[in-house]
Protein backbone atom coordinates (compact mmCIF):
# COMPACT_ATOMS: atom_id res chain seq x y z
CA UNK A 1 0.00 0.00 0.00
CA UNK A 2 2.83 2.47 0.58
CA UNK A 3 4.37 1.61 -3.06
CA UNK A 4 0.62 2.89 -4.32
CA UNK A 5 0.16 5.97 -2.04
CA UNK A 6 3.73 6.98 -2.84
CA UNK A 7 3.14 6.71 -6.53
CA UNK A 8 -0.64 8.23 -5.84
CA UNK A 9 1.16 11.04 -4.38
CA UNK A 10 3.82 11.61 -6.71
CA UNK A 11 1.06 12.58 -9.53
CA UNK A 12 -1.18 15.14 -7.15
CA UNK A 13 2.53 16.91 -6.16
CA UNK A 14 3.70 17.28 -10.17
CA UNK A 15 0.06 18.41 -10.92
CA UNK A 16 -0.59 21.41 -7.71
CA UNK A 17 3.28 22.07 -7.41
CA UNK A 18 3.62 24.31 -11.05
CA UNK A 19 0.13 26.01 -10.03
CA UNK A 20 1.43 27.17 -6.20
CA UNK A 21 -1.39 24.15 -4.99
CA UNK A 22 -4.34 26.61 -6.35
CA UNK A 23 -5.27 25.12 -9.37
CA UNK A 24 -7.86 27.38 -10.17
CA UNK A 25 -7.01 30.89 -10.28
CA UNK A 26 -9.89 32.88 -8.48
CA UNK A 27 -8.52 36.21 -8.31
CA UNK A 28 -9.76 36.82 -4.95
CA UNK A 29 -8.77 37.28 -1.27
CA UNK A 30 -9.55 34.90 1.40
CA UNK A 31 -8.30 36.87 4.92
CA UNK A 32 -10.72 37.57 7.94
CA UNK A 33 -11.97 40.89 5.83
CA UNK A 34 -13.42 38.36 2.81
CA UNK A 35 -16.53 38.10 2.04
CA UNK A 36 -19.24 34.90 2.33
CA UNK A 37 -19.04 34.62 -1.19
CA UNK A 38 -15.39 34.56 -1.91
CA UNK A 39 -15.20 31.90 1.27
CA UNK A 40 -17.91 30.04 -1.17
CA UNK A 41 -16.71 30.71 -4.20
CA UNK A 42 -16.73 27.27 -6.17
CA UNK A 43 -13.12 27.72 -7.66
CA UNK A 44 -11.69 28.19 -3.75
CA UNK A 45 -13.68 25.31 -2.39
CA UNK A 46 -11.54 23.46 -5.12
CA UNK A 47 -8.67 24.96 -4.17
CA UNK A 48 -8.83 24.43 -0.70
CA UNK A 49 -9.90 20.75 -1.17
CA UNK A 50 -7.25 20.19 -3.85
CA UNK A 51 -4.58 21.48 -0.71
CA UNK A 52 -6.60 19.66 1.84
CA UNK A 53 -6.47 15.94 0.03
CA UNK A 54 -2.52 16.15 -0.41
CA UNK A 55 -1.89 17.14 2.94
CA UNK A 56 -3.88 14.13 3.90
CA UNK A 57 -2.20 11.82 0.77
CA UNK A 58 0.75 13.67 2.25
CA UNK A 59 0.51 12.45 5.94
CA UNK A 60 -0.99 9.53 5.15
CA UNK A 61 1.88 8.24 2.60
CA UNK A 62 4.49 9.53 5.19
CA UNK A 63 3.01 7.47 7.82
CA UNK A 64 2.50 4.30 5.96
CA UNK A 65 6.23 4.52 5.10
CA UNK A 66 7.30 4.39 8.57
CA UNK A 67 5.12 1.88 9.33
CA UNK A 68 6.40 -0.57 6.84
CA UNK A 69 9.96 0.00 8.05
CA UNK A 70 8.84 -0.57 11.79
CA UNK A 71 7.15 -3.94 10.35
CA UNK A 72 9.85 -5.06 8.38
CA UNK A 73 12.22 -4.18 11.51
CA UNK A 74 10.55 -5.13 14.38
CA UNK A 75 8.02 -7.24 12.72
CA UNK A 76 5.30 -4.92 14.59
CA UNK A 77 1.84 -3.98 12.89
CA UNK A 78 1.56 -0.45 13.05
CA UNK A 79 -2.13 1.74 12.89
CA UNK A 80 -3.20 3.34 9.69
CA UNK A 81 -3.26 7.56 10.87
CA UNK A 82 -6.58 7.48 8.47
CA UNK A 83 -9.52 5.82 7.52
CA UNK A 84 -10.41 7.54 4.15
CA UNK A 85 -12.17 10.78 5.72
CA UNK A 86 -12.72 12.82 2.58
CA UNK A 87 -14.57 10.14 0.91
CA UNK A 88 -16.27 7.59 4.25
CA UNK A 89 -16.81 10.29 6.99
CA UNK A 90 -20.53 10.59 8.32
CA UNK A 91 -20.38 13.72 10.02
CA UNK A 92 -17.84 16.54 11.19
CA UNK A 93 -17.38 14.40 14.56
CA UNK A 94 -16.90 11.35 12.54
CA UNK A 95 -13.96 13.40 9.84
CA UNK A 96 -12.32 14.19 13.11
CA UNK A 97 -12.19 11.53 15.39
CA UNK A 98 -12.42 8.38 13.55
CA UNK A 99 -10.60 8.99 10.25
CA UNK A 100 -8.50 12.26 9.85
CA UNK A 101 -4.88 11.60 11.56
CA UNK A 102 -5.84 9.07 14.25
CA UNK A 103 -2.56 9.29 16.14
CA UNK A 104 -2.99 12.76 17.28
CA UNK A 105 -6.69 12.07 17.83
CA UNK A 106 -5.93 9.56 20.57
CA UNK A 107 -3.04 11.69 21.81
CA UNK A 108 -6.20 14.67 22.63
CA UNK A 109 -8.39 12.40 23.32
CA UNK A 110 -6.52 11.27 26.45
CA UNK A 111 -4.82 14.09 27.47
CA UNK A 112 -7.56 17.09 26.96
CA UNK A 113 -10.82 15.61 25.85
CA UNK A 114 -11.42 12.50 28.97
CA UNK A 115 -9.78 14.57 31.87
CA UNK A 116 -11.97 17.28 30.51
CA UNK A 117 -14.90 15.75 30.54
CA UNK A 118 -14.84 13.94 33.88
CA UNK A 119 -14.57 17.56 36.00
CA UNK A 120 -17.14 18.92 33.47
CA UNK A 121 -19.26 16.31 32.79
CA UNK A 122 -20.21 18.06 29.63
CA UNK A 123 -19.17 16.06 26.65
CA UNK A 124 -19.61 19.45 24.09
CA UNK A 125 -17.45 21.54 26.36
CA UNK A 126 -14.73 18.73 26.56
CA UNK A 127 -14.67 18.74 22.65
CA UNK A 128 -14.58 22.05 22.22
CA UNK A 129 -11.55 22.26 24.63
CA UNK A 130 -10.10 19.31 22.48
CA UNK A 131 -10.26 21.73 19.37
CA UNK A 132 -8.74 24.13 20.93
CA UNK A 133 -5.94 22.51 22.28
CA UNK A 134 -5.32 20.84 18.73
CA UNK A 135 -5.18 24.64 17.65
CA UNK A 136 -2.37 25.25 19.76
CA UNK A 137 -0.73 22.14 19.16
CA UNK A 138 -0.59 22.69 15.38
CA UNK A 139 1.17 26.30 15.97
CA UNK A 140 3.45 24.74 18.04
CA UNK A 141 4.21 21.97 15.08
CA UNK A 142 4.65 25.08 12.07
CA UNK A 143 6.99 26.98 14.40
CA UNK A 144 8.90 24.15 14.21
CA UNK A 145 8.41 22.94 10.90
CA UNK A 146 9.53 26.28 9.56
CA UNK A 147 12.45 26.41 12.00
CA UNK A 148 14.85 26.41 9.32
CA UNK A 149 13.25 28.52 7.00
CA UNK A 150 13.37 32.16 6.21
CA UNK A 151 10.06 32.22 6.50
CA UNK A 152 7.97 34.71 8.92
CA UNK A 153 4.34 32.66 10.08
CA UNK A 154 1.10 34.12 10.68
CA UNK A 155 0.21 32.79 13.90
CA UNK A 156 -3.32 32.12 14.91
CA UNK A 157 -4.89 30.92 11.64
CA UNK A 158 -4.32 27.24 12.39
CA UNK A 159 -6.10 28.12 16.09
CA UNK A 160 -9.14 30.22 14.27
CA UNK A 161 -9.33 26.98 11.92
CA UNK A 162 -10.01 24.97 14.69
CA UNK A 163 -12.21 26.89 16.68
CA UNK A 164 -14.62 27.09 13.62
CA UNK A 165 -14.62 23.58 13.68
CA UNK A 166 -14.95 23.14 17.34
CA UNK A 167 -18.71 25.43 16.31
CA UNK A 168 -18.87 23.21 13.43
CA UNK A 169 -19.17 20.36 15.87
CA UNK A 170 -21.10 22.08 18.57
CA UNK A 171 -23.78 22.78 15.80
CA UNK A 172 -23.74 18.80 14.81
CA UNK A 173 -23.91 18.05 18.66
CA UNK A 174 -27.07 20.07 19.09
CA UNK A 175 -29.13 19.11 15.09
CA UNK A 176 -27.49 15.97 14.87
CA UNK A 177 -30.93 14.26 15.66
CA UNK A 178 -33.13 16.39 12.81
CA UNK A 179 -34.69 14.25 10.18
CA UNK A 180 -32.55 15.83 7.71
CA UNK A 181 -29.72 14.11 8.96
CA UNK A 182 -31.58 10.82 9.22
CA UNK A 183 -32.77 11.26 5.72
CA UNK A 184 -30.09 12.20 4.13
CA UNK A 185 -27.38 9.13 5.51
CA UNK A 186 -30.17 6.54 4.45
CA UNK A 187 -31.04 8.39 0.96
CA UNK A 188 -27.25 9.47 -0.25
CA UNK A 189 -24.65 7.89 -1.45
CA UNK A 190 -21.64 7.10 1.12
CA UNK A 191 -19.62 9.03 -0.98
CA UNK A 192 -21.88 12.16 -1.47
CA UNK A 193 -22.47 12.37 2.46
CA UNK A 194 -18.63 12.50 3.06
CA UNK A 195 -18.38 15.54 0.68
CA UNK A 196 -21.28 17.45 2.24
CA UNK A 197 -19.04 17.11 5.29
CA UNK A 198 -15.58 17.99 3.80
CA UNK A 199 -17.54 21.07 2.51
CA UNK A 200 -18.72 22.16 5.89
CA UNK A 201 -14.37 22.63 6.69
CA UNK A 202 -13.40 23.92 3.31
CA UNK A 203 -14.83 27.80 3.33
CA UNK A 204 -11.91 28.08 5.71
CA UNK A 205 -9.36 24.79 4.84
CA UNK A 206 -6.78 27.70 3.60
CA UNK A 207 -6.15 28.97 6.99
CA UNK A 208 -4.65 25.45 7.90
CA UNK A 209 -3.15 25.08 4.91
CA UNK A 210 -2.09 28.53 3.38
CA UNK A 211 1.14 28.87 6.43
CA UNK A 212 2.78 25.25 5.14
CA UNK A 213 1.76 26.22 1.37
CA UNK A 214 4.26 29.89 1.72
CA UNK A 215 6.83 28.12 4.04
CA UNK A 216 7.04 25.65 0.92
CA UNK A 217 6.36 22.88 3.16
CA UNK A 218 4.77 20.56 0.15
CA UNK A 219 6.88 21.78 -2.35
CA UNK A 220 10.13 20.41 -0.20
CA UNK A 221 7.85 16.91 0.11
CA UNK A 222 8.31 16.70 -3.52
CA UNK A 223 12.36 16.23 -3.44
CA UNK A 224 11.79 12.25 -2.22
CA UNK A 225 9.74 11.69 -6.12
CA UNK A 226 10.48 11.28 -9.33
Amino acid sequence: RFLIFYLFLGILLSVLEPCSYAPIDTRRDHTFGSTMSDFLHPGHLANNFAVAYVTHVCLHTGTLGFGAAISLLAGIRTMDIADNPFFLSKSPSDFWGRRWNCLVHGVLKRGIYKPVRRSTANAAMAAVATFVASGVLHEYILSIITLDKKHTNTYGMHLAFFAYNAVIFTIEHLVSEARIFSWSGRTLHPTIVSLLVVLTVLPVAHWFTDEYVSAGFYSDYTVGFP
